[in-house]
């Protein structure tokens, strides 16, 4: 019986002992690595393609939308992919309406064309047809033809006839936008709030006044001497690109740009002139999905 348990505990011994070798090697292989997952989870995929047709579209996507667009992205989201989806939906016919229904929202408190040619395109081709007074009938043709090319800025947008800050350019070059900013001073100051997110410098709102009001000044990079001067030196100033990164960073990510960001885009964006590609920038970044 002794010998019995002398031989079941030599036995134990040496299996334990070789489990234990057997450990050791096993932590100690080198390269023993498991490579990093490359996948993300399914919800977060699914909430990046619905907060992208909201942001672009104003809307969730169809089923089908879903769908095709969880095909091409997997679940990995590599960045061409995400860049194909971002062009894509750009690519849909309501995608310039939603964008003009923000703009217009933003700028014209929201006013339709219905209403522009019902309030403001009517009315002065009534005055119009019944003026005799030349000087007179001269700036009321001036104004009609600005409320033409309001009205016109979604045709002429989906025909690609003008990019983005032609869009803005229109937007507030009219008696509807100067109806909501009464007074050359006010029209400064909004220019200045709505696109530059900033109130102007005393020495911009004295020059700008100047050159708006036909006296000719400098400012924003160059001289002018009429309302159509300022609007044309106001669009092409850096600050207006700048401004406009800081817009759609607010509006996509919820935060301002940091000074690096907004120097990096605004310079992108000003040598393109590519209001999809500063969007594309945005929504393709690893902020947007919420993952790091």
């Amino acid at each position: 019986m002794k010998v019995k348990l002398n031989f079941l505990c030599l036995f134990f011994t040496l299996f334990v002992v070789s489990s234990c070798n057997n450990d050791r090697d096993a932590v100690l292989v080198e390269g023993n690595i498991a490579p990093p997952d490359p996948t993300i989870e399914m919800v977060v995929v699914e909430g990046y393609i619905n907060k992208l047709y909201i942001s672009l579209l104003g809307r969730e996507p169809s089923v089908n939308e879903f769908n095709i667009a969880i095909d091409l992205l997997g679940e990995q989201l590599v960045e061409q992919d995400r860049i194909l989806l971002v062009s894509q939906i750009q690519e849909d016919p309501n995608y310039y309406k939603n964008q003009l229904d923000i703009f217009r929202q933003d700028y014209l408190n929201g006013i339709d064309t219905s209403l522009i040619r019902k309030d403001f395109v009517e009315p002065y081709e009534y005055a119009l047809e019944n003026e005799e007074n030349p000087i007179i009938y001269e700036e009321i043709e001036k104004e009609l033809n600005s409320l033409y090319l309001l009205y016109n800025i979604d045709l002429d947008l989906i025909l690609n006839n003008i990019d983005v800050t032609e869009v803005l350019r229109r937007i507030v070059d009219n008696p509807v936008y100067d109806e909501i900013n009464m007074g050359v001073e006010n029209y400064i100051v909004s220019m200045s709030q709505n696109f530059l997110h900033r109130y102007p410098t005393n020495s911009e709102l004295e020059s700008a006044t100047l050159m708006i009001e036909g006296e000719q000044s400098y400012c924003f990079g160059g001289n002018g001497d009429s309302k159509s001067d300022f609007n044309n030196l106001f669009f092409n100033h850096d600050g207006y690109f700048e401004g406009q990164v800081v817009t759609n960073y607010n509006k996509l990510l919820y935060r301002s740009p940091n000074s690096s960001e907004a120097s990096e885009l605004a310079y992108s964006y000003k040598q393109n002139r590519n209001f999809k590609e500063l969007q594309k920038t945005i929504l393709i970044s690893n902020e947007f999905i919420g993952i790091e």
